[in-house]
Parts: structure tokens; sequence; C-alpha cells
């Protein structure tokens, strides 16, 4: 009886390692980044998808591609950072993103926004403040687009995830003790930042979730490796996109004081 003879696949496949690289590499050259979602952690509320489902519980970090949850808790790298826009419609939690150092709103955005210049619109919490800081204009709800604090890197133990985490108004105090804890350092993966969750009960007995911030370990030399990596790929790749995956508000920020409290930046 003759005995079929079984490949050695391993002594193959190391005999095609260098075809299987540039097959590799120009597979993913042929991927542009406007082609690509970046990963965000997003933190759920009682109205985010996952929620909804049952996938995950409010006040849990989710990884908005994989469905991945962390927790309430979680160490992460920076290695880039910058602004950008959020709108959403009222009672939505879903909406629209962009990064705000974009010149027009990207088409996609309702038809009000698209194909506007963001610097013209008095709706983006910049010239909104403005606008009530002179009486031309009340807050009531607050700026219809908002300013998001967005930082790129990766999570603790996942140093070849690049992912985004995105922090708007009712998490702004968290931006401003990350952005001082990275001021701080000599580079900005010298430390992990460690987010964590507060929960909120309103008036009406709602309770909602928002960021909190403080400084975690020392990186060891392995993440500071990854992070530079990642920071040279970002430099050298075109602006990452943003794709609308943020959650809105969990509430309604009021200013608790006059026109001068209304100032986050």
């Amino acid at each position: 009886m003759e005995v079929a003879t079984i490949p050695d696949a391993s002594a193959e496949l190391a005999s095609l390692q260098s075809e299987a690289a540039e097959l590799a590499q120009g597979f993913k050259d042929d991927i542009s980044p406007d082609e690509i979602a970046l990963p965000l952690i997003k933190l759920a509320q009682a109205l985010t998808d996952e929620v909804q489902q049952g996938k995950a519980k409010a006040g849990e970090f989710i990884n908005s591609i994989t469905g991945k949850s962390y927790g309430n808790e979680l160490e992460f790298v920076v290695v880039d950072r910058f602004k950008g826009y959020f709108f959403s419609k009222k009672g939505s939690p879903k909406g629209w993103a962009a990064r705000a150092d974009q010149d027009v709103v990207p088409d996609s955005w309702p038809e009000e926004y698209a194909g506007k210049r963001f610097s013209d619109l008095d709706d983006i919490e910049p010239n909104f403040k403005a606008l009530v800081n002179a009486g031309a204009r009340e807050w009531e709800s607050g700026p219809p687009i908002s300013t998001t604090h967005n930082y790129i890197g990766f999570v603790k133990g996942e140093p070849q995830v690049p992912v985004r985490v995105s922090l708007m108004r009712t998490s702004a105090p968290a931006a401003i003790t990350i952005n001082t804890l990275l001021k701080l350092q000599q580079a900005q993966w010298d430390c992990y930042i460690k987010l964590g969750v507060e929960e909120n009960v309103n008036s009406s007995g709602q309770k909602s979730h928002k960021v909190t911030a403080s400084e975690g370990e020392p990186t060891d030399d392995a993440a500071k490796v990854e992070a530079i990596r990642m920071a040279v790929a970002i430099k050298n790749a075109k602006s990452v996109a943003l794709v609308g995956d943020e959650e809105a508000d969990a509430q309604v920020v009021t200013p608790e004081a006059g026109k001068g409290a209304i100032d986050l930046d």
C-alpha cells in the first residue's frame, strides 16, 4: 500500500520567503491611507451599539473595529496627537468626524456643511464660543460641531496595533491631563497613560461616563522601540483620516459660571 507523502510546508515556506515578502509589501503598498480605518478606542455609553447588542457594558473601553472590550481601565502609549471636529444630530449617538487641520468639510458630512470651509462655519466650537462671548448667540446645548482631542498610539501589550483615542467636551479635563503629562516627559512614549472611567448621574437620574487620565508606569525599551517605529510610519504616511465612528457626548455640558467658563482650550 502506497503511503501519501506530506510535503514539508515549513521548508517550502522558508524557500519562498523573499518572494513572499515582496508580494506582501506590494499588497500593503497598494492600500492607500484613505482606505484604512484606524481603530478607535471608544468609551461605551448606554446607547452605544455594542451595549445595545449585549456585547459590552456601559463604561467599558471598546475597540471600534474588533469589538474587543478592555474593561474600565487601560494603559496607552501616545505617539502622536491632533485636534479634530465632530458633529452629531440631536438625539443620535452617531455622527461625522474630521481633522481640525482640514480646510474643507468632507463631502460625507450633512449637506448644510459639506464642501464649506471649516473656518467659515459659525457652528464649529472656536467660532461658536466667540459668538457666545460677544453676546451674538446663546450657549444652550453647546456648539453643534465639537472639538475633539485625538491621540494615536497603542494599548499596553498590543504594540503593533495602532489605535486612536478621541476625547470630546465631557472628557476635556482628561485631555488636559494627558497633554500635561506628555509635556513633562522627555519623549511622549516614555510612560504609559492610564485611562479610567468616571460615572456621572444627572438631575434626572440618567447615568453617563467620561474618561479620566493619570500617569502610568514608565515604558520599557521594547515599548519605546515600537512607539518610535509607529511614530515614523505615521510621519511618513498621509494624514490619518477620521471615519466618524466617535460616540456623541453622553450629556450636555453647560457652563457653570459666566462667559469665560466656556473656554475649555
